[in-house]
């Protein structure tokens, strides 16, 4: 059986019913201030209903998939490229909810409420999780930035470093004051409408592992 074309998707629609688990042969997060910066370049550059291409992301779904409380099923999908950015963008996502919540608006909460709903999930319906390296460092952060504890490994080091610089961004994007619902809104339409992704499911685990090999050589041996 051949795999699926690849597909362009929008960040919602990438989430769409869809949990992503990180394998434990691939390293842990590696994005620094360099990538990070990359990345709010480009948004920044964004305008109108121009669309962004923001990479690829390829999985391969081994496990069998879960149902929700309302029994909506969700498919488990390994991550073989793509992670790095994956990773950031739900780290963004976490940090524009609790930016939201900060408010203290009704407006501002249901929108959060949506994101994180979206993005992060709880339990096993989290909708990221990263390999055993980091993975609870990473949950942690997400439940409370400022209380994941001390970071014990390079992997986790990045992750630390990348939610306090993206707090900062937010926070600059309004002179330094906290970040206006505006400014968090227009945030939230680039990210959900404007970035592009390539998605491309593979079809078994053969597959899976020449792709891997090909296209991210930096990876666990």
């Amino acid at each position: 059986m051949n795999s699926p074309a690849p597909r362009q998707v929008s960040l919602p629609e990438l989430f769409e019913r869809r949990l992503f688990r990180v394998p434990d042969y691939q390293r842990g997060y590696a994005w620094t201030t360099k990538q990070l910066e990359d990345l709010w370049t480009d948004l920044a550059l964004i305008e109108g209903s121009s669309r962004h291409f923001t990479g690829m992301l390829v999985v391969d779904e081994r496990a069998e998939p879960l149902w929700d409380a309302q029994r909506g099923k969700f498919h488990i999908l390994e991550v073989i490229d793509g992670q790095q950015r994956l990773t950031t963008l739900v780290l963004l996502m976490s940090a524009i909810s609790r930016a939201l919540r900060s408010l203290q608006d009704p407006s501002a909460d249901n929108i959060a409420r949506r994101l994180e709903k979206t993005y992060l999930g709880q339990g096993e319906l989290r909708r990221l999780k990263l390999n055993r390296d980091c993975n609870d460092f990473f949950r942690r952060l997400l439940d409370d930035e400022d209380g994941a504890g001390v970071p014990q490994n390079g992997a986790e080091e990045n992750l630390s470093s990348a939610v306090f610089w993206i707090r900062d961004k937010l926070r600059q994007a309004d002179d330094g004051e906290a970040p206006s619902l505006q400014s968090i809104t227009d945030l939230i339409r680039k990210l959900e409408t404007n970035l592009i992704f390539v998605f491309f499911e593979v079809d078994d685990e053969a597959e899976a592992g020449l792709i891997f090999e090909v296209m991210n050589n930096r990876g666990k041996p």
